[in-house]
């Protein structure tokens, strides 16, 4: 800023393979020195091929670490991922899996060894900017990378691979691969397998295993779940499901496989999934002894309004507990499937932030049956972005979290070992309250009582907190004072961050924090619960 650098101009023309001689450069620092030029001296007429150009601060995420000597990732970016204390990670992402066209498909094996030997893809959605600048797959964060960051953050991998069906969404031509084909068993089985070789395998046994050794990682990451396709659906995705998850269970029986619903919820193909996945889990199919208990869990998706998504808090409440559990892994209420208008102006707005949290009421309450949930699109670069909505926007410099991943960490970082059961007495004043509770399985700990109101008037509720762990058959234990911890965040139903390409984000809300304490012989207490507002109550106690 204000400093005057030189430019130097360089024309880059092609040249012959035998002639190429592959040099890395690096500059550490903001202003162009001697020290960063090559040690021969520039020619007039000199020719450069440039390859795999990275532009990245120094102190990026795991510098100094040599696991993070290949692709690299912004440290604020993976530390507001961070601060949502996540359990799992669900990459490389939705369509992107799947592709637009045959050979389009994300293929996880060029996106490992170093950066100069991956083999870049165009990206189905460069479609969005009429130059096609938004989107472009240069792999320098490939499956490697995703994998490192999971044990980073301390959370559960969850790759996604191709299932042989190109992109099934609205307006598409999907191209489906002949099961019976030598290309579905090499290209597509094969690289299943071959994916649990390279996130688990003995170095010295499997060839996998090695690349992953001397990409840095001796150890393996423990993978045990594993997504089949995106957004796929009919029979002929059942039938390659099938042949997928039979081929991985006969080596490992305790990979859990995550079985794709199809896009739009209610609908008959959504149906026709779940009738699959309740007999194969019924009859003793699938996975056994998985990391859930599941034997199969099914991914749903829905991009609907906010309205939708309040209304969905009661949708598992009556799913069937058979063994076969619910992952609903993309989901925004950005009033999409509502046919709304995808605006900026409309965008993650805290309505739809507080849409969101009704919903995960439920998944919440229903955490029997209902194993991970997971928003969608995680990130978002300003301005080269394809959806309106987002949970993390950033330009170069700043990070943007918006009000809805303010929610969402809201969720996050209170969940406890065991879910409570909530009564409630709705009143007409009420109709628009959701409510879950989650806790420790001590008699004497702790609960995390989460309420949201996207109702537009205040509401006085009572606040009764068992003590007692029931589910065990635990007695009450009033011997010792409660101290609550209320956090609230409350907005306008517009209220919204911004940020541009220049400068820091704009409009977060301040939560508002208090504390109090109730003796041990009182466990009620009185709270107004303000207007569109999502509040966390801890209660503690000895």
């Amino acid at each position: 800023m204000g400093t005057d650098y030189g430019i130097l101009r360089i024309a880059v023309e092609p040249a012959p393979r035998d002639d190429t001689v592959p040099n890395d450069y690096t500059s550490s620092d903001d202003a162009p020195t001697a020290a960063d030029s090559p040690t021969t001296p520039i020619r007039t007429g000199v020719m450069f091929d440039l390859d795999t150009v990275q532009f990245m601060d120094a102190d990026y995420w795991g510098a100094g670490d040599p696991k993070w000597r290949y692709g690299k990732l912004r440290r604020d970016l993976v530390e507001t991922i961070q601060a949502l204390h996540p359990t799992f990670m669900r990459f490389p992402g939705g369509c992107i899996v799947e592709g637009v066209t045959p050979g389009n498909e994300y293929r996880w094996k060029d996106t490992i060894g170093a950066l100069p030997a991956r083999r870049p893809q165009y990206s189905m959605w460069s479609f969005k900017m009429p130059d096609g600048s938004s989107y472009c797959q240069s792999y320098q964060i490939g499956f490697y990378e995703y994998f490192c960051l999971c044990e980073d953050l301390g959370a559960k991998p969850l790759p996604t691979l191709f299932a042989g069906i190109a992109c099934q969404s609205p307006g598409r031509d999907p191209k489906h691969m002949d099961i019976d084909s030598e290309a579905f068993r090499h290209n597509v089985v094969q690289d299943y397998l071959d994916l649990i070789e390279f996130a688990n395998g003995n170095p010295d046994t499997s060839p996998w295993a090695a690349v992953r050794r001397d990409m840095g990682h001796t150890e393996p990451f423990g993978l045990d779940m594993i997504g089949v396709g995106n957004e796929n659906f009919g029979t002929d995705y059942v039938a390659k499901f099938t042949r997928i998850s039979e081929a991985i269970h006969e080596r490992y029986p305790h990979m859990l496989c995550v079985m794709s619903a199809g896009l739009f919820p209610f609908q008959p193909a959504m149906k026709r999934t779940w009738d699959y996945a309740r007999t194969e889990a019924s009859t003793g199919k699938g996975a056994q002894d998985s990391a859930t208990g599941d034997a199969i869990i099914v991914d749903e998706h829905s991009y609907h309004s906010a309205q939708w998504f309040e209304a969905q808090a009661y949708r598992f409440d009556h799913y069937p507990r058979c063994g076969a559990g619910v992952y609903f892994g993309e989901y925004s209420a950005n009033g999409y499937f509502a046919g709304q208008p995808q605006t900026e102006q409309g965008a993650n707005t805290w309505r739809s932030a507080l849409g969101e949290a009704a919903f995960l009421t439920g998944c919440e309450r229903n955490s029997d049956v209902v194993e991970m949930t997971s928003y969608a699109p995680l990130l978002a670069h300003i301005p080269a972005k394809g959806w309106a909505q987002n949970l993390i926007e950033f330009n170069p410099a700043h990070v943007n979290p918006t009000l809805n991943y303010e929610a969402e960490r809201m969720f996050s970082t209170h969940v406890g070992e065991l879910t409570y059961r909530v009564d409630t007495e709705k009143t007409e004043e009420a109709q628009h309250l959701y409510v879950s509770a989650t806790g420790g399985n001590k008699p004497g700990n702790y609960r995390y009582i989460k309420i949201v109101n996207t109702g537009a008037t205040a509401v006085d509720v009572t606040l009764e907190i068992e003590r007692g762990l029931a589910v065990l058959g635990s007695s009450s234990n009033r011997t010792g004072a409660v101290h609550l911890d209320i956090e609230t965040l409350a907005a306008a139903p517009k209220a919204k961050t911004t940020i541009d390409y220049r400068g820091e984000a704009q409009g977060a809300i301040v939560p508002e924090l208090r504390k109090v304490s109730l003796p041990a012989t009182n466990s009620l207490m009185a709270m107004k619960i303000k207007p569109y507002s999502l509040t966390v109550v801890t209660a503690r106690w000895q």
